[in-house]
């Protein structure tokens, strides 16, 4: 549940104390299409082509790509990246989660994931993959609006590329930390990237979909957290995990406490 502390411990670790990339040879090197590839925690960043770093993924090797989070005007020590332990009360509310569950449609997720794998691709750069945003914002909206009394929000998070990614949130009955429930709904073709065709149905069409549902049913049983639950939508995964990395420094920068995050990827 420490997925979020160690996601902005990522994301920071490419900014150590000192300035390994200057302001302006991250303007420049941007400018020419370079992107900046973290590829171990700890380790220097390095730059790469778009078609260096899509080979990396053709090769399985993981990454993030920090291009659009690196701030050398913010340096952050080893100890700014670190999180300390938390512990969690036992589960206390079996009998209303079971009735939640009793209450999934299986058939509902199979026409979720029908639409979205119609979609040519959900590639963060294609415009198959802004429609599939909007898809998804539509969609839970509509869901929204039959339960409006539950304060439940939709909206998309906007990047510097096309997709914007879509967080959705059922308010608590206090403020406090917010839990995040999260998926990724970019796809891609290895071989033809913005063209080409990329179901996803899978990867991660699968978690994009068991969060409309999850968020259906509880809106459907009158849920009222304590504290916030927020649904996350990502755009630009596929690329680097660019889109989680960019709310992440967002909730970073504002002080949002979280709680505990549940990412859900190939959950079919």
């Amino acid at each position: 549940m420490r997925l979020f502390a160690n996601l902005l411990s990522i994301i920071f670790a490419a900014i150590s104390a000192r300035a390994i990339v200057t302001r302006t040879e991250l303007a420049d090197n941007t400018a020419k299409g370079l992107r900046l590839i973290s590829l171990e925690e700890g380790a220097d960043p390095v730059w790469k082509t778009e078609e260096e770093a899509l080979d990396l993924r053709r090769a399985h090797i993981h990454f993030f790509d920090v291009t659009e989070v690196y701030d050398p005007d913010v340096p952050i020590t080893a100890s700014q990246s670190s999180f300390a332990a938390v512990t969690y009360a036992a589960p206390s509310h079996q009998t209303e989660v079971k009735e939640i569950i009793a209450n999934l449609s299986l058939s509902n997720m199979q026409s979720y994931l029908g639409n979205l794998t119609a979609f040519n691709n959900r590639y963060y750069k294609s415009q198959t993959g802004v429609d599939a945003t909007n898809w998804i914002v539509s969609t839970v909206n509509s869901i929204i609006t039959q339960y409006p009394n539950s304060g439940a929000t939709v909206k998309a998070f906007t990047h510097t590329w096309i997709q914007s990614s879509i967080i959705a949130r059922i308010p608590g009955t206090t403020t406090g930390p917010v839990t995040i429930l999260g998926a990724h709904m970019d796809s891609i073709n290895l071989s033809n990237p913005t063209s080409g065709r990329a179901p996803g149905a899978d990867d991660d069409g699968s978690g994009s979909v068991n969060l409309i549902e999850a968020f259906r049913a509880l809106l459907a049983a009158g849920f009222k957290p304590t504290t916030p639950v927020e649904f996350h939508w990502y755009s630009g995964e596929e690329a680097g995990l660019l889109g989680s990395q960019a709310i992440a420094k967002s909730y970073k920068s504002a002080s949002t406490q979280v709680k505990a995050m549940l990412q859900l990827d190939m959950t079919a």
